[in-house]
């Protein structure tokens, strides 16, 4: 299988500029199997780099599933004031076998934000119950992005959970659930780090990145050993995930992104310019960047040929003269 990382500030519109974002994740990703991987992260909800210009990074919650069937009466009633309510009484009265076409639609409906936050503890409940019931794993899947894309603390017991997973799509999306909330100490961190030795990949990346944005320290060892993988996409990843942590340690690898110096890179040029973006955004995070790293966002700002990208190198640099 592959990956595919869709990202964006924490989900909220489709694409602009060269970028195109999925729908309603955070700077982190979603897996599907018939995408390649193009590198993401895991956003925050700032406001600091312009939406529209990084709707292209990485980590969102509309995931590609070839040949998705989408029931027009299901579809019918999202125009409905209690649509997503009527879908959670399609999903305890249908077989399974349609459950996950009626979790699919959930899963985006809530992502439109238009559920009322008095019914949210009631939706907790129910998505909950379901997820425990089910035996399906493209229910569980969709239920855990449609939970997932609440990010209320609430949901955050059945996240611990669902990272017990076996299966990678559930696992993955459950990593980039978490990854979209802001640090909590209810969230199995302890299970987090044990998943940066998952053999699969694209789940290693988006727990390093989730770590790495939530500050974990107890992860940062383990992090910056991703500096010497043979996986190009992980060093990246990591080198990019210790800018959170203030660490500059991947310094020749950043400059590899920032200025694309390694000719033999895999990465197409959309690739390239959401890996920089990353790394703009993280840079965000640091208290007091070092000088080196100013300097190869200020070449960005007046060199780099893709205008998303170097319009938000320009923002970076006047938000980091704020601090």
């Amino acid at each position: 299988m592959t990956f595919c990382y869709v990202s964006h500030l924490f989900m909220e519109t489709y694409s602009s500029g060269n970028a195109k974002a999925i729908e309603q994740t955070p700077f982190v990703c979603r897996y599907t199997k018939t995408f390649n991987l193009s590198p993401g992260i895991i956003m925050g909800d700032e406001q600091k780099i312009n939406k529209s210009a990084i709707s292209g990074i990485a980590i969102p919650f509309a995931i590609v599933i070839g040949g998705a069937l989408i029931i027009w009466a299901i579809t019918k009633m999202l125009g409905a004031p209690s649509g997503y309510k009527k879908l959670v009484e399609e999903m305890h009265s249908k077989t399974f076998g349609n459950r996950w076409v009626a979790a699919y639609e959930l899963s985006k409906y809530i992502s439109t934000d238009e559920i009322p936050e008095e019914d949210i503890p009631w939706l907790i409940d129910q998505l909950s119950g379901l997820y425990d019931s089910s035996q399906d794993f493209r229910t569980k899947n969709f239920l855990v992005i449609a939970l997932g894309s609440l990010k209320d603390p609430n949901v955050i017991p059945l996240l611990n959970r669902a990272l017990n997973e076996n299966d990678k799509e559930i696992l993955f999306n459950c990593i980039v659930a978490i990854g979209n909330m802001p640090h909590n100490s209810e969230i199995d961190y302890k299970k987090l780090i044990e998943l940066l030795g998952n053999e699969d990949s694209g789940i290693q990346q988006v727990a390093i990145l989730t770590l790495s944005q939530h500050k974990i320290m107890e992860a940062k060892a383990s992090i910056g050993a991703f500096l010497q993988s043979s996986d190009k996409n992980l060093q990246y990843t990591a080198a990019t995930g210790l800018l959170f942590y203030g660490d500059f340690a991947g310094k020749s690898l950043v400059e590899e992104i920032l200025l694309e110096n390694k000719k033999e890179n895999s990465f197409n040029a959309d690739q390239m310019n959401s890996w920089k973006l990353n790394v703009l955004r993280a840079t965000l995070k640091m208290k007091n960047p070092p000088d080196d790293l100013v300097k190869l966002i200020k070449k960005v700002s007046e060199t780099d040929p893709n205008l998303v990208v170097s319009t938000n190198a320009k923002q970076v640099l006047i938000e980091l003269k704020k601090q």
